[in-house]
């Protein structure tokens, strides 16, 4: 989740909206100046070994993200086990932006090997909800998404996301799972405001997490689940995560203390 870095201009609402494109540019041009938001996804500053991989997987997959100054804490492995389904809404989902999220999810159907086609491609309808949006486009969003996804608590996600952004982000991801770890309804939200690379990073790493990965770590790296936003985009070692996410020795449910013992494998048969 791309966040705890914008300006606190961003957190203020009232005049401070009406800026929020221009804040968004200055905030990325500011990064890519001091060395983030990096776009090389095989960076020759972070190799990556074995045994660095299986730690990075535990932490990232098998972890959540610790919230007001409380340890991280185990959760079970959460994936989706079968088809996605995947439909944009929001005035920001220009013909760039839709090309782009097509392209980059048919990269990641071929990393996890789950298949992500359009709602009018798959038999369950829209299961994945991609909003590029601004806030004044809330009360129609809201109940649309709602609808398509058939579930209750996508209107409060929505609202909630567009009124009150996490920590100023532009953008977040949300699953929907069941007592069994399988995802069955995602959410990414992406503020309309934000344009080029920024715009890349959010749909790279939203819809990366929103397949599992839900954690981020500071000492995760080179990798785009870091909130210090050293990566715009998906690097190689974030690959290799998804693919150990979803290995068929793996399955949704299974503890760490299940994981662990089949993860030396997996790495193995992944990085040579």
């Amino acid at each position: 989740m791309l966040k705890r870095a914008l300006p606190l201009l961003l957190l203020l609402g009232g005049c401070a909206q009406h800026n929020l494109a221009a804040e968004l540019d200055a905030y990325q041009l500011q990064k890519v100046a001091a060395g983030y938001l990096r776009v090389d996804r095989s960076p020759e500053d972070a190799p990556i070994s074995r045994a660095a991989l299986a730690e990075n997987y535990l932490k990232i997959a098998l972890n959540r993200e610790a919230t007001g100054g409380q340890q991280s804490a185990a959760i079970p492995l959460t994936r989706w086990d079968g088809s996605i389904g995947y439909l944009t809404l929001g005035s920001g989902v220009d013909g760039a932006t839709e090309a782009a999220i097509a392209e980059y999810l048919s990269r990641l159907e071929g990393v996890t090997g789950v298949r992500i086609r359009p709602r009018e491609e798959t038999p369950n309808g829209a299961s994945l909800i991609v909003i590029v949006a601004s806030e004044e486009e809330i009360p129609v969003l809201a109940g649309v998404s709602a609808y398509h996804a058939r579930r209750a608590p996508a209107l409060d996600i929505v609202v909630d996301f567009l009124r009150n952004p996490v920590a100023g982000s532009p953008c977040y991801g949300k699953v929907l799972s069941d007592a069994e770890g399988r995802i069955r309804t995602a959410f990414v939200l992406i503020r309309s405001e934000t344009r080029g690379l920024l715009r890349q990073a959010c749909i790279e790493e939203e819809l990366a997490q929103v397949l599992g990965l839900i954690n981020d770590d500071p000492n995760v790296r080179p990798s785009l689940f870091n909130d210090d936003q050293e990566f715009a985009l998906l690097t190689q070692h974030d690959e290799l995560l998804l693919r150990i996410h979803y290995d068929a020795r793996l399955e949704p449910g299974m503890t760490l203390e299940e994981v662990r013992p089949r993860l030396g494998a997996i790495v193995r048969d992944l990085v040579p």
